[in-house]
């Protein structure tokens, strides 16, 4: 969020590039993971199948000596994983570049799937 101010006028800007669209329901959760910025893929920890609830590490991005983990937006499961992030690890990836893409089952089946014992 960013205050710019001029002439006794205050206006406040927020960036939303990044948030899923709004739409009807519960389908407003993003459906894929880009990446916020320019960087190098550290770690992918997540393949294809897999159940991520909120909040958890699908990977990892280095940019400007920084480490910075990116997660999933909400319970959902990976559908794929792009080409590019999957050879391997170290490599650049550009703002904006598409790595995880997102299938978010019915609530009911998460339950069933978190109840299960492994």
């Amino acid at each position: 969020r960013w205050h710019m101010q001029a002439h006794g006028v205050d206006w406040w800007v927020e960036d939303v590039s990044y948030l899923p669209p709004a739409a009807a329901g519960g389908a407003s959760v993003a459906t894929e993971l880009r990446a916020p910025f320019n960087g190098k893929l550290l770690k992918l920890a997540v393949q294809p199948g897999q159940r991520l609830q909120a909040g958890e590490a699908a990977l990892v991005i280095e940019s400007m000596k920084l480490e910075h983990s990116l997660a999933a937006p909400a319970a959902v499961v990976v559908a794929e994983v792009l080409r590019h992030s999957r050879s391997k690890t170290w490599r650049q990836i550009k703002k904006s570049a598409k790595i995880v893409n997102f299938w978010r089952p019915p609530c009911a089946a998460l339950r069933a799937s978190r109840s299960r014992p492994m």
